[in-house]
């Protein structure tokens, strides 16, 4: 075969990465997306293609890497893997980069991410009366931390997810003026920026019954830190802090 004048799967990665960047720059992708695509296509099982070119890689070659991973137990990898390298190649064979790459459309979507087996069987949805309880819990002084209470209640109330939770700040929570008893939180969410096109941020507000547990907890926090972190839920595990 003739020296192929294409990118190498290293080059191509770079070159995307590059790409992804520009499109969190117009607020299409967020920080944490764009380091979750760089690590999978990082991952010690892709590293064996970064000096071949991406012209050359069939969907024979993923599927072993794939497969690799599956035999070592990293199920759960081995999916993250096959559905990022398709995504990977959609954009390689897009006609704004498909003379560098060489890439043909198609090539690797025969490639199957693997089944993650067992999780539903794992997903427990609580009834009524255990939401019920657990609120109870968490509203009750002294029975859990005042972190992990007030995180229950963020959670129940609002709906978002973990990560929007444990990278609030303490200077994103305030009384609502307007409805006395009521809090405002200016939620941070991986796929909102902080403000939209109108300049408008994303806040949500914090009924009477869960404003005063965070409350009680951010007069806790103060408290306990000092000021010293602005997170309102800084990391407590002693591993963590080397202790």
């Amino acid at each position: 075969q003739p020296a192929a004048t294409t990118w190498t799967y290293a080059e191509a990665r770079v070159a995307y990465v590059e790409w992804l960047k520009s499109e969190e720059a117009v607020g299409n992708l967020a920080p944490a997306t764009i380091r979750n695509y760089s690590k999978v296509l990082t991952c010690p099982a892709l590293l064996p293609f970064d000096e071949r070119h991406v012209a050359r890689l069939e969907a024979a070659d993923l599927a072993m890497a794939v497969e690799g991973l599956v035999k070592e137990g990293k199920r759960s990898q081995a999916n993250d893997v096959s559905r990022n390298m398709k995504r990977f190649f959609r954009w390689l064979a897009e006609p704004a980069q498909e003379r560098r790459s060489g890439v043909r459309e198609g090539i690797m979507d025969r490639v199957r991410a693997p089944k993650l087996s067992g999780v539903k069987g794992r997903q427990h949805f609580p009834s009524l009366a255990e939401a019920g309880l657990i609120l109870a819990t968490s509203r009750a002084s002294g029975v859990l931390n005042p972190a992990v209470a007030a995180t229950v209640h963020l959670a129940v109330w609002t709906g978002q997810r973990r990560l929007s939770i444990v990278t609030a700040e303490v200077e994103h929570f305030e009384p609502w003026d307007g409805e006395p008893g009521w809090g405002l939180w200016r939620c941070y969410h991986r796929k909102v920026r902080r403000t939209n096109q109108t300049g408008k941020p994303h806040v949500i507000p914090l009924p009477p019954a869960c404003w005063r547990v965070v409350t009680a907890y951010l007069t806790w926090h103060r408290l306990e830190y000092d000021g010293a972190t602005p997170w309102a839920f800084p990391k407590q595990r002693p591993a963590k802090a080397g202790r």
